[in-house]
């Protein structure tokens, strides 16, 4: 059967990514399809982002907590696919989480 594969996770930049608006899109497609019938990726290679923020030792919190490189989208996938299929609770806490992160740094 033919199955939709949503890049969701942007592997060119190195910003963390909206759950909120990734999880619309994804809520929408397994509507719409099925959830055996959709997944969840990055938009391209992750080669084009930097290895890891662990080695990272000098930049500031604030600006380590809003970047996501290559290991860290892998936990973004991750999160997402736990967001679609975990209980209202855990879902509910990821999301406000990652809402958070975004609205502390980007406003």
């Amino acid at each position: 059967h033919l199955v939709l594969s949503l890049g969701v996770i942007n592997g060119r930049n190195i910003w963390k990514n909206d759950y909120s608006t990734s999880t619309f899109k994804l809520k929408t497609a397994v509507s719409l399809l099925g959830a055996d019938r959709v997944w969840i990726a990055p938009s391209c290679a992750l080669i084009h982002s930097p290895y890891s923020l662990q080695p990272e030792k000098k930049l500031p919190e604030f600006l380590k907590s809003a970047l996501s490189f290559a290991v860290e989208k892998l936990g973004e996938l991750k999160d997402l696919k736990t967001i679609l299929t975990s209980q209202v609770e855990t879902s509910d806490f990821i999301l406000k989480k990652n809402k958070s992160i975004l609205e502390g740094f980007f406003q």
